[in-house]
């Protein structure tokens, strides 16, 4: 199972162009990288640049996943789980 995208340092990565896309290759091959649309403001941008970028995307993910409040519902013994719906026949 690949690793999560973490917040880097410009040296744990290799960065790459490619029109207005940047690739955020790790240098640990078992973290998955990602692809940034950063727009054709990409040609002033320095690695540096895209990396802040990168770590403020990963940031962003990170925060979003520790708001997500994970609730389970438990059906009560005895009670239905599944409830047949006559008008799509499922």
């Amino acid at each position: 199972m690949r690793k999560k995208p973490y917040q880097a340092s410009i040296d744990q990565v290799k960065i790459t162009r490619d029109g207005e896309y940047a690739a955020i290759d790790y240098a640990d091959p078992d973290v998955g990288g990602m692809h940034l649309k950063v727009g054709t403001g990409i040609v002033d941008m320095s690695d540096r640049d895209i990396l802040s970028l990168h770590n403020d995307v990963v940031a962003a993910m990170q925060a979003s996943a520790d708001e997500w409040e994970d609730v389970v519902v438990e059906i009560p013994v005895g009670k239905q789980q599944i409830l047949f719906h006559p008008s799509s026949d499922q």
